[in-house]
C-alpha cells in the first residue's frame, strides 16, 4: 500500500515491479499444481517426487547424480517493503539458478529461503563453478534491492543410492527422530 504524501518514485517502481511479478507468477502457476506460486520452481513435494525418480533411473543408469542446496542468509524482513524486496530477491535467485543449471536438471523451492537441485551429466567441480557463480548473482541481486547483508550459501555432494532424497537435503530427519524419542520415552 503507497500513501499519497509518501509517494516517491522509488518505492512506487519497486511496488509496481513487484506487483508485475506476482501476477506474471501468478499466471503461470495457474497452469501447474507443481510449481512454487513465488518463485515458479518446483514445490518440496514435487520437487522430491521427480528427484526419487531421477535417482532410480541414475541407478538404473549407473551415472552419477549430483545434490545441491542453494540457502539465502540475513535477509531483512522488517518492513512490508523488506518482505516484498525478499520476495523479488527469491524470484530472481530462481530465475539465476534456472538458467545456471537447464534441463535435466531439478530446481525446487524446499523452504523459504532454501533451493535444492538434482544435477545429471556434470563433474562436481563444474557444478560448483556454476553455483558459485550464481551465488555471486543473487547476492548482487539482493544488494541492488536494497539488501547489503545477504549471503548465500550452497552446497554440493554426490547423490548417495542408498539414502532417501529427503534425507541427502536434511529433510525429515528431524521429524523421524523426534518419533524415534517419543517412542522411547513412551
Amino acid at each position: 500500500m503507497l500513501l499519497k504524501p509518501e509517494l516517491e518514485c522509488v518505492p512506487l517502481a519497486r511496488s509496481l515491479r513487484y506487483a508485475i511479478e506476482r501476477q506474471r507468477k501468478f499466471e503461470t502457476l495457474r497452469a501447474s499444481p507443481f510449481l512454487d506460486e513465488l518463485t515458479g520452481v518446483l514445490t518440496p513435494q514435487a520437487f522430491f517426487t521427480m528427484a526419487r525418480h531421477s535417482v532410480q533411473l541414475s541407478a538404473y543408469n549407473h551415472s552419477v547424480l549430483l545434490a545441491a542446496s542453494v540457502e539465502i542468509l540475513e535477509l531483512s524482513e522488517k518492513t512490508q517493503d523488506d518482505r516484498e524486496i525478499r520476495e523479488l530477491v527469491f524470484i530472481r535467485a530462481a530465475e539465476l539458478l534456472q538458467q545456471a543449471f537447464q534441463a535435466p536438471a531439478l530446481v525446487g523451492r524446499l523452504a523459504q529461503c532454501r533451493f535444492g537441485l538434482i544435477l545429471a551429466g556434470m563433474t562436481e567441480m563444474a557444478a560448483e563453478n556454476l553455483l558459485h557463480r550464481a551465488a555471486l548473482e543473487i547476492e548482487e541481486a539482493a544488494r541492488s534491492q536494497g539488501q547489503p547483508n545477504a549471503t548465500v550459501r550452497f552446497s554440493i555432494q554426490a547423490v548417495d543410492l542408498d539414502k532417501e532424497v529427503e534425507q541427502q537435503f536434511g529433510i525429515g530427519l528431524g521429524t523421524r527422530q523426534r518419533a524415534k524419542a517419543a517412542i522411547l520415552a513412551d
